[in-house]
């Protein structure tokens, strides 16, 4: 197993292992921001997809236990398999709301992006 190291930040958690970078931003109590990279982020750069403008960050809480990581708002959770990874989102009460295979379903290609000015 990679090892794996965590930290939260007001309400951002962000998880790192060898080539994998998550971070976990609760922008709303029903929505959450992921990136996932290959890299470590390098500083905060403001994104051109997501605009926050929230009056106040909602509440993210994390447990970890021996088999994942939960990441949690008042109305939904993000469990994360420490094996593989893999994502599992939950509503508030605990029921299934989609989640990728167990053997984790993220896959990073490097891609030349070019921007035409």
């Amino acid at each position: 197993m990679t090892p794996l190291s965590f930290h939260i930040s007001e309400n951002t958690f962000f998880l790192n292992a060898a080539q994998t970078h998550i971070q976990i931003t609760a922008c709303l109590p029903g929505c959450m921001r992921i990136r996932y990279s290959p890299k470590p982020e390098s500083g905060a750069r403001q994104s051109l997809m997501v605009q926050l403008e929230p009056r106040h960050h909602p509440l993210l809480s994390v447990i970890e236990n021996s088999k994942c990581f939960i990441v949690s708002t008042s109305e939904m959770s993000i469990q994360i398999d420490k094996q593989t990874l893999a994502f599992t989102y939950l509503d508030s009460a605990g029921n299934l709301l989609t989640k990728e295979p167990d053997r984790g379903g993220k896959t990073l290609e490097a891609v030349d992006a070019v921007v035409n000015v």
